[in-house]
């Protein structure tokens, strides 16, 4: 509650702030702080980065060095794609990392909390923008609901009845009746500090903050009226991929966070399809 209280402070300062256009404070305090706090295994913390990272899209862009763009759209978008490619990076490696390494570099919910709050106040549609940003922003969320798709199926080998391959080896991490991951070598001499905790709040928190992304995405996401229209942001096949993918998670999650995360969603994703005029759905 704080956190949202500070950030929506923030947010109301006035476009041109001193420390909000000093581009040494925005990009060496508020941006490495929030890269800095994504790497923090409790949710309290990572939230923070998420928060900052909105502060950072809704009043900072032309500071930071990696943006380039004059445009507002196009600035807003290379923001959103710098995140997302960092957590495609980080998920790459989440099993190796995270998983065997115990190492928090690999953790993801700090930076899926800058989407869910993001999602939840921010929208776009086709008679925003040009054609040409339409098509990059669509793009994006094609690269977005990929993403969110993979993130869903890596965790649930961890959340469900399955067990884990990792490199290639089967069944190197299993998972209890609670569906909490287990590894092998807790309690060895070389076991992690706290190893379990950061493996099932690692796990856990990013299909939360996944969930949470989907769930706020797909409030204001509009669905395509027939099989030629184009001026929407996914397409029949994305609905289909998302459908599976919630049956999939509520098939074979057993930790009971996770399932409600689903749940949610796949309602939301139902209710937006029965109110359709596509009989198909």
């Amino acid at each position: 509650m704080v956190r949202q209280h500070a950030f929506e402070l923030l947010v109301h300062f006035p476009a041109g702030n001193s420390f909000l256009s000093d581009k040494d404070f925005v990009q060496n305090v508020i941006f490495k702080t929030a890269m800095i706090y994504c790497n923090n295994p409790k949710a309290m913390v990572a939230e923070g980065s998420g928060l900052l990272l909105k502060l950072l899209f809704t009043k900072c862009l032309p500071y930071l060095h990696f943006v380039k763009a004059d445009n507002e759209r196009e600035q807003q978008l290379e923001f959103c794609h710098f995140v997302l490619d960092e957590i495609k990076s980080r998920l790459s490696v989440f099993q190796k990392v995270l998983i065997q390494e115990g190492k928090t570099t690999a953790l993801i919910h700090g930076l899926l909390g800058f989407f869910k709050h993001l999602f939840a106040s921010f929208k776009i549609s086709h008679k925003d923008v040009s054609e040409e940003i339409f098509l990059k922003w669509k793009s994006f969320f094609n690269e977005l609901l990929q993403m969110c798709l993979e993130i869903s199926r890596v965790c649930s080998n961890l959340l469900s009845n399955n067990r884990l391959d990792v490199d290639g080896t089967s069944g190197d991490l299993s998972v209890d009746c609670r569906g909490h991951p287990m590894h092998p070598n807790v309690g060895g001499e070389n076991a992690f500090e706290d190893y379990d905790n950061l493996i099932l709040v690692g796990v856990w928190l990013a299909v939360k903050e996944n969930g949470l992304t989907l769930y706020n995405l797909l409030r204001w996401l509009e669905l395509p009226i027939d099989e030629n229209d184009t001026t929407k942001f996914i397409n029949d096949e994305d609905i289909t991929n998302l459908g599976e993918s919630f049956l999939t998670m509520l098939f074979t999650f057993k930790h009971r966070g996770a399932i409600e995360k689903a749940a949610d969603s796949f309602s939301l994703l139902s209710n937006k399809l029965l109110c359709s005029n596509q009989a198909k759905h």
